[in-house]
């Protein structure tokens, strides 16, 4: 059932700006610490502590309530690789929120030409050029790299935000081969309701809702038998059953109820 253009819709594009606003602004407060920082690797767990707390003043100056769960087995010594489903701008926050001090965001190269991210995947993070196998490789090698000197990784693994929430798409299989070469754990975190508080679109739509991210327990590449489509499709499936408990998957087109209810 499509919800008619009425008050509540144009209020939801408008609470879409304000969230944008906030997100840019709280961006350029913050830009000179952050330039100072990158500068060297040295400062990248410093960025990613105030990454943590740009997000929950983020939340906190645009209404959205967030919960993080952390499921026995889920925090692991060292490096790992953080793979979530992803079908919001919510998404990003919400993982600086979960990941620890010492992690890199690995993404669409595109990011590059939005000037709020460039600064990160020019230095902290990893731009990926899925259309380059050349350029993938390279992303990829660095991955590795930062893996075997005790940092991790946050990946996207269904390779951007697709449609028709909350299902995940199918995954990539880029992260599980880099977690496969190191051998780290992979860490499934399953995102709840992202994608209801704020769609993906042109100009996307925003609702007070109640954000849930679920951390669940590390999978060793070694349980797997270093297989990278195993690892992946173990991964998902326990993403997919995470959702489906919370009943989401039924609720995608309902216009008013929140599937974790009421902020």
């Amino acid at each position: 059932m499509k919800e008619t253009a009425g008050i509540s819709y144009w209020a939801g594009k408008l609470g879409a700006l304000w969230f944008l606003f906030i997100f840019c602004l709280l961006f350029i407060v913050q830009y000179p610490v952050y330039w100072y920082l990158l500068r060297s690797p040295e400062g990248y767990p410093a960025v990613n502590r105030m990454r943590r707390i740009w997000a929950k003043v983020l939340f906190g100056l645009t209404g959205i309530r967030w919960e993080l769960e952390r499921m026995p087995g889920s925090q692991v010594e060292g490096s790992c690789v953080f793979c979530a489903n992803h079908h919001s701008y919510l998404d990003i926050p919400l993982m600086a929120l979960a990941a620890n001090d010492r992690y890199h965001f690995m993404a669409k190269a595109e990011l590059l030409d939005i000037p709020v991210f460039r600064l990160f995947f020019q230095t902290i993070d990893i731009p990926v050029p899925r259309e380059s196998r050349v350029g993938s490789h390279a992303a990829f090698l660095m991955a590795s790299e930062w893996l075997q000197k005790g940092d991790s990784l946050v990946v996207f693994p269904e390779g951007g935000i697709l449609p028709n929430p909350p299902l995940p798409k199918a995954f990539r299989m880029g992260a599980f081969r880099s977690a496969i070469e190191a051998n780290v754990p992979i860490i499934p975190v399953s995102l709840h309701n992202s994608w209801w508080v704020m769609n993906d679109e042109p100009w996307p739509r925003f609702r007070l809702g109640r954000c849930r991210v679920v951390c669940h327990p590390a999978l060793s590449p070694a349980d797997y038998d270093f297989n990278d489509k195993k690892l992946a499709e173990a991964t998902r499936n326990i993403i997919i059953q995470s959702i489906v408990q919370h009943d989401e998957h039924r609720q995608r087109n309902h216009p008013t109820r929140s599937p974790l209810g009421k902020a």
